[in-house]
């Protein structure tokens, strides 16, 4: 996430059809298992979000600590991501 901070574009993904970008993030004290893309537990702080290979439990996985949404309100990955859900590379419809 360092290689992408200002005064360059920021890290960024789909949330629930929302354009939103990764301020801060850190990987996994614990290994994790589940779908890539999907936002699973909360830890530290952050939101555990799988990668790929993630299906077995055996990799770390990344925790977003730090988000800002479309509008520019900055907000902690477990207070953004309380819902659970998954991170997307475009846009979803609204359900």
């Amino acid at each position: 996430m360092r290689a992408l901070s200002d005064p360059y574009p920021r890290g960024f993904t789909f949330y629930r059809g929302e354009r939103i970008e990764v301020l801060q993030a850190r990987v996994s004290e614990a290994c994790y298992g589940g779908t890539p893309g999907r936002v699973i537990v909360q830890e530290g702080g952050g939101a555990v979000v799988c990668g790929p290979q993630a299906y077995r439990g055996g990799n770390r996985a990344l925790v977003v600590t730090r988000v800002r949404a479309a509008g520019g309100v900055e907000r902690s990955g477990d207070e953004f991501f309380a819902g659970g859900g998954y991170l997307g590379s475009h846009t979803f419809p609204a359900n």
